[in-house]
């Protein structure tokens, strides 16, 4: 059987409710191509033109073991105004029948073993037509890369990049010529570039629009946090990063557990900001301050319109706490132990309001990210 006309029987299955890989808007499916396979567990992602769209002589393979099925991969999708198409991997959805149901589309026999896992027909080969092993990632997408570069300069429209990100660009994403990218300094906008040319630890990139998306909150907000262990203190600076927040500020308490505080611990911290910055479409990297003492962080907090201590024996709840129109909010969350009577007095002195989220002690961390979208939430149904 052509593949041509499986085209239709296959788009039918990808836009199933809830499908295996929906089309984007816009999109069209024009193409199938045959991968070669991939150990499972493989990170890859390529960028392929439709300059040559004629339909490709099979499928993707599919990966079966485990008790999961994948299906993706060779599947092309157009960009109407560039008349390109992505593969990015990722896991893909499960959509009960629909691998089967493209496995017989192609002729490809599946069998199961002992435990109702799907395995390759032994007559099947490697590398070739009918073989059923799909990279373990796949997934389409239209959205460009975004890279923060805190000195971004062109020059005529023009700009190259070096270092990390013409590495990431050109090996880890396996980007081409024409490809687009984004790229942003924290001025709050952003620079819609494609790339020009790949050079050896080069890419030179050419801006084509500019633009100043509003992702910022319109309300600053600054969470001054005590130290935590490591991998806590790293999820909330991403998680905090995600939710918009202007400032971080990390100090050591009466009851923070001393950790380690060299200087690749704060570069780690302030790499994480960016790359979240980065994910989550912002246009500016926080700041991530410290190590304070808990009066500099006091001082600091202090500075905003609004100042909230979270203390789990507080009167007033948070929401309840907020001022309508505050021009800055700055939020205390202290450690495990929760802060002492002394700090307590003392924030209570420089005009923090101790405030509390519910009815149970959160850990540090969790308390630091409700707060701050309760917090988000207020701002922004104001």
């Amino acid at each position: 059987m052509r593949m041509r006309h499986l085209l239709p029987a296959i788009r039918s299955i990808l836009l199933l409710p809830g499908g295996l890989l929906p089309l984007p808007e816009g999109g069209a499916l024009v193409g199938v191509e045959l991968l070669p396979p991939l150990r499972p567990g493989a990170e890859a992602e390529r960028g392929l033109p439709l300059e040559n769209h004629a339909v490709r002589p099979g499928l993707a393979h599919a990966e079966a073991g485990g008790g999961s099925r994948r299906l993706g991969g060779g599947l092309f999708v157009a960009d109407e105004p560039e008349g390109r198409a992505f593969v990015d991997p990722c896991p893909a959805l499960r959509v009960p029948g629909a691998p089967d149901a493209v496995g017989d589309l192609l002729g490809i026999r599946r069998q199961r073993d002992g435990r109702g896992r799907l395995r390759p027909d032994r007559h099947h080969h490697r590398g070739r037509v009918g073989d059923h092993r799909l990279p373990p990632r796949a997934r389409l997408t239209m959205q460009p890369h975004r890279f923060y570069l805190p000195a971004l300069t062109f020059e005529e429209e023009a700009i190259a990049l070096d270092g990390s990100p013409a590495h990431q660009i050109a090996r880890v994403l396996r980007r081409r010529p024409g490809d687009p990218i984004v790229l942003f300094g924290g001025d709050g906008a952003e620079h819609h570039c494609r790339i020009a040319t790949i050079e050896p630890g080069r890419v030179r990139l050419v801006r084509v629009a500019v633009t100043q998306p509003e992702t910022e909150l319109p309300v600053p907000v600054t969470v001054a946090m005590s130290l935590l262990k490591a991998d806590r203190l790293a999820w909330a600076v991403q998680k905090l990063t995600e939710l918009g927040v202007a400032r971080l500020l990390l100090f050591r308490a009466e009851r923070t557990v001393r950790q380690g505080e060299g200087r690749a611990q704060w570069e780690r911290l302030r790499r994480i900001a960016i790359e979240a910055a980065e994910q989550s479409g912002r246009v500016r990297v926080p700041e991530v301050i410290g190590p304070l003492a808990f009066v500099e962080a006091l001082a600091a907090a202090r500075a905003a319109e609004a100042a909230l201590l979270l203390h789990e024996r507080a009167d007033r709840r948070l929401t309840d706490a907020l001022p309508a129109q505050a021009s800055s909010i700055a939020l205390l969350i202290g450690p495990e132990g929760g802060f002492a009577p002394p700090e307590v007095a003392a924030a209570a002195a420089a005009g923090a309001m101790p405030v509390r989220l519910g009815r149970t002690i959160l850990r540090a961390e969790t308390a630091a990210i409700a707060a701050t979208a309760a917090v988000v939430l207020t701002i922004e149904g104001t």
